[in-house]
């Protein structure tokens, strides 16, 4: 009798696999499953996975490739407004992502014909997890390649063309994020040409005045660059 698969079961099997490319998991019921590891102090690349058991079956579908910038995504959150309802906890910031990517096309057809990896058996989970994270890692790569340049990444949220919006969010977290990171590389003057550029690139109005008072807040009070 074939045993069925359980999701504990294909996890720990990614747990030693990603684990030798230097990856940790962390789980969270609002995150759900993620690896993470470090390039330096200030840059991390993660694999956020989509994964469910469907009446026995694992499924592994193809997952978000991101990269986030820990000084930038830390010095965006700390001026923005409490939610009155929602508060924002420091786990969901330190899980927020600057830039990701979701290596489908984007498109009807796309979804699809997504990529996913269903694993029947126990016996299967040795080879299904190894050609996933082969997938997966063929794809990451040349993306942290590219953008742990953090020029690279500042460029890319300076644009407001369709790409941008698929990489790095819509206009109002691009924003954000764009002014956070020129202000670490360029200073305080370039923040500020870059946020009042921004503010007539933001399509939604109530997107709009949200970055609006996140950037009086952010420049109300006096800065050293050094």
């Amino acid at each position: 009798m074939k045993l069925h698969v359980r999701v504990g079961s294909v996890l720990k099997e990614l747990d030693a696999k990603f684990g030798e490319l230097g990856f940790v998991r962390q789980s969270a019921p609002q995150q759900g499953h993620c690896y993470y590891r470090w390039v330096n102090e200030d840059i991390r690349e993660s694999v956020g996975l989509d994964i469910r058991d469907i009446a026995g079956t694992v499924r592994l579908d193809t997952p978000h490739i991101n990269l986030r910038f820990d000084g930038a995504e830390n010095l965006v959150a700390s001026f923005e407004q409490a939610h009155p309802i929602l508060p924002i906890t420091a786990e969901d910031i330190a899980a927020r992502s600057t830039i990701g990517l979701y290596p489908e096309p984007d498109t009807v057809v796309g979804t699809f014909f997504r990529k996913t990896w269903d694993i029947w058996t126990v016996d299967d989970i040795q080879s299904t997890t190894t050609d996933f994270v082969k997938h997966v890692m063929n794809k990451a790569m040349p993306f942290w390649h590219r953008y742990s340049d953090p020029e690279e990444t500042l460029n890319l949220l300076l644009r407001d063309d369709e790409e941008a919006r698929v990489l790095a969010g819509p206009d109002h977290f691009r924003a954000e994020r764009a002014v956070g990171m020129t202000f670490l590389l360029r200073g305080i003057e370039q923040a500020q040409e870059v946020a009042e550029a921004k503010v007539p690139k933001i399509r939604h109005a109530a997107y709009r005045q949200e970055f609006l008072g996140w950037k009086a807040r952010f420049f109300e009070k006096p800065r050293v660059v050094g």
